[in-house]
């Protein structure tokens, strides 16, 4: 269900992540692995590195919509989001997303 992640996480922290999630969010990620796939992906592309700490602690921002994350990204400087992101993960909530 989940094996798709192992494309953004190392196998230690998908061990993790299978054991932290709960079971209506493992549900969450199998049908909307599409949506999840390409909002990993572009996190990635962009430098962020936290990967596991997002779906851990923020899994909303993986079911988000491209657009609607690279509207919410733009009014932010590139680097400084992805400072926070990759360092304070709570903070992207001082910036509403």
């Amino acid at each position: 269900m989940l094996e798709y992640l192992k494309d953004y996480v190392s196998e230690e922290d998908f061990d993790i992540i299978k054991t932290k999630l709960d079971k209506n969010m493992i549900l969450n990620f199998s049908v909307m692995q599409t949506t999840v796939s390409d909002v990993l992906t572009s996190l990635k592309n962009k430098g962020i590195t936290n990967i596991k700490n997002i779906i851990l602690s923020r899994p909303d921002l993986c079911f988000k919509t491209i657009n609607y994350l690279e509207e919410e990204f733009n009014k932010l400087d590139s680097e400084l989001l992805k400072y926070i992101i990759n360092n304070h993960l709570d903070e992207l909530n001082s910036f509403n997303i």
